[in-house]
């Protein structure tokens, strides 16, 4: 009897060990499974971000911020979703999570620099400011030329934003400097751009035209299509300030061509809101119209709520202009026929 005890707790002790061993294993395959999903979030928030799906970036990013909520990547992709649905707010919330986790000299650099963009895009100008020149501080420490250079020129686009053109300029000069000697061509073309802009918003169009077309010849030499666009849409609007409409339309609508060609949904929407102007200029309503229509609804599908709003007024605008020149039309053609019909009382 008592060797059959013995077997029977032999027996009873190998099934709860191996009880034991299975709840072990089971634990084991779902922490793993966990652990996957919370790296797959955050990758396809990131996958959806590069394929322009900001919606879906947006449902990734959630998960991603559940999953792992001490990882600052989730917070950093969900608010750039946020951010290119124009939806600042969130997106600020987000990057601040971020920059207050960060314990990286490189990650606060990071963190700082996405701060700026949320200020400047709910036109903080001061915090936008604040963060970027934190940012250059933290570049300027880890010695990161390419981080240094972005934010000098972020900062001359704060300072252009605010109409101080001589420290624009000086900051887009100190970016360009840099990146002329790490021979960074490309950022060398961004500088030329911006460059222009800043000419181009104090009224110097030739000195803009000069910098543009430097910016695009380096695009062309480098196969990018991206640039180029950005380049010729920028100078076809240049050219339609200068009243030089036969260059703006050459421009433009190559430019256009070109975003249509690399699928870009913005600078499509850029191109045709360029070709709406320029054939409001030249008071062809029925084709501004349809440019600016098209400007509309992608700026309206990729949720960029300021742009939709700028182009409405100046579809609103066009219709203004159409009506009151249809009504001087009819009344011209009234007139017309008062004074033929009045003649032809006189001389009857």
């Amino acid at each position: 009897m008592l060797r059959l005890e013995r077997k029977k707790i032999n027996r009873t002790k190998i099934r709860f060990a191996i009880a034991i061993a299975l709840y072990c294993i089971l634990i084991f395959v779902l922490l793993r499974q966990t652990v996957t999903a919370k790296e797959n979030y955050v990758l396809k928030c990131s996958n959806y971000l590069q394929f322009q799906d900001f919606k879906k970036a947006i449902d990734a990013g959630k998960q991603a911020v559940i999953w792992q909520p001490k990882d600052i990547y989730s917070y950093i992709c969900l608010g750039k979703a946020y951010l290119n649905v124009s939806d600042f707010n969130s997106a600020l919330k987000n990057f601040k999570t971020a920059y207050n986790m960060s314990t990286s000299i490189e990650n606060l650099a990071l963190t700082s620099n996405l701060m700026g963009i949320a200020y400047q895009n709910i036109d903080d100008k001061t915090n936008a400011i604040y963060y970027y020149t934190k940012s250059l501080n933290f570049y300027r420490i880890l010695k990161n030329m390419n981080g240094q250079a972005a934010q000098l020129n972020n900062l001359g686009e704060m300072y252009n934003l605010e109409g101080d053109y001589a420290k624009s300029l000086d900051y887009f000069q100190q970016a360009l400097s840099i990146n002329k000697s790490i021979n960074d061509q490309d950022s060398q073309a961004v500088n030329y751009n911006n460059i222009a802009v800043v000419y181009s918003n104090d009224g110097k169009y030739q000195k803009s035209i000069e910098y543009l077309k430097k910016s695009l010849n380096i695009f062309e030499q480098n196969g990018n299509f991206l640039g180029q666009t950005q380049a010729k849409l920028n100078l076809g609007n240049i050219y339609r300030l200068l009243k030089n409409y036969s260059d703006a339309e050459k421009y433009l609508l190559s430019g256009k061509d070109l975003a249509e060609k690399i699928g870009n949904r913005y600078w499509q929407a850029r191109a045709y809101e360029y070709l709406g102007m320029l054939y409001l200029d030249k008071s062809n309503y029925k084709k501004a119209e349809d440019y600016l229509t098209k400007a509309i609804d992608i700026y309206k599908s990729i949720g960029d709520k300021k742009d939709y709003l700028s182009v409405s007024n100046l579809l609103s605008q066009l219709y203004k202009n159409y009506l009151d020149e249809s009504l001087i039309n009819t009344i011209k053609l009234n007139l017309k026929a008062f004074y033929r019909n009045l003649l032809e009382c006189f001389y009857n």
